[in-house]
């Protein structure tokens, strides 16, 4: 009762937000649920089937292209204006609580607390690069709390040409595999795994300590198919995983 009383009072704040021409509303809602009921996302969460979907770029098109295909068939909750931190999470769950599935896309730092909280059915995890030119170390460290929060997961959809991705998706209980066979990574000189520099060749990538690039059960242009209004391979890409996890 207490919960549906703080959904009522966010919806009022995010409207009136809107009214007043103070922004969307989303963030003003989703804060307000976080402070009065902390346990909220966890709340929200539970009895439904959700999907995370986190990467340094592709999450909003990825995303939204994940919660149009399962809602033909489902009632989802989604974060369709991109706001994808702790607020944004939030506020998607508690504008549509009775929602069947939840597809949500969240920031590569906050994912770890995204799957503690949501315990979703599946993460698919994009890429991991730097942002911004001095951002090599932080692309590190967020490949070890990804790997660490991944550990309990039960699936996980992944990029195996991104040696970050890799090797934090080799920690889940189950990885599902997906390449679009490029061989380069701006930040990934070196092995995730032990540091030593990376061996990229035709195959993929490999290092000496036994750390390489896994066998992919879905291959773009191979076994699936990416089919994408916006031109670019990324393109491609997002919609075939949006195929594959509505597939899954």
């Amino acid at each position: 009762m207490y919960l549906k009383l703080i959904l009522l009072l966010a919806k009022f704040a995010g409207g009136l937000s809107r009214a007043l021409g103070k922004g969307n509303g989303v963030m003003v809602a989703g804060r307000l649920i976080l402070k009065a009921a902390p346990y909220s996302v966890a709340k929200l969460s539970a009895n439904k089937r959700i999907v995370l979907v986190s990467g340094t770029n592709g999450k909003t098109t990825t995303n939204r292209l994940i919660a149009t295909a399962l809602a033909q068939k489902y009632s989802v909750a989604t974060n369709k204006t991109g706001a994808n931190m702790f607020a944004g999470i939030a506020a998607a769950l508690g504008a549509n609580p009775n929602a069947q599935v939840a597809s949500l896309e969240v920031d590569e730092l906050v994912l770890p607390w995204a799957i503690e909280n949501c315990q979703p059915e599946l993460v698919v995890l994009l890429n991991l690069g730097r942002d911004q030119l001095d951002r090599l170390s932080e692309v590190r460290i967020v490949t070890n709390k990804w790997r660490s929060a991944l550990k309990n997961q039960a699936l996980v959809l992944a990029s195996s040409d991104d040696p970050f991705v890799t090797y934090a998706a080799q920690s889940s209980v189950k990885t599902i595999w997906f390449s679009a066979n490029e061989n380069s990574h701006l930040d990934a000189f070196t092995c995730p795994s032990c540091g030593k520099l990376l061996d990229w060749n035709p195959a993929g990538y490999s290092c000496t300590c036994g750390f390489t690039k896994p066998k992919a059960d879905w291959v773009l242009g191979e076994n699936i198919e990416g089919v994408s209004a916006i031109p670019g391979n990324a393109a491609k890409q997002n919609a075939a995983r949006a195929l594959i996890v509505a597939k899954l």
